[in-house]
């Protein structure tokens, strides 16, 4: 059985993600641009590509992060 090789660049995430502010839809970002770019709250409204509008704090993926800052 041969060993399993893992890539030793990093994965790119796809940019996915829209935030809602000034009444407008901005974006894409990746989470990373998330928090780096935009510097959302739980309050933020997101969405990750055609999905409806949510607060960041009540979608996990993006919950889990906020909870640590």
């Amino acid at each position: 059985m041969k060993p399993v090789r893992r890539s030793t660049q990093p994965t790119s995430e796809v940019p996915q993600w829209y935030v809602f502010r000034s009444g407008e839809a901005k974006g894409p970002y990746t989470r990373l641009q998330l928090w780096e770019v935009q510097e959302i709250t739980a309050r933020t409204k997101v969405r990750r590509g055609e999905a409806e509008w949510q607060r960041a704090g009540e979608i996990p993926e993006l919950a889990s992060y906020l909870n640590q800052k």
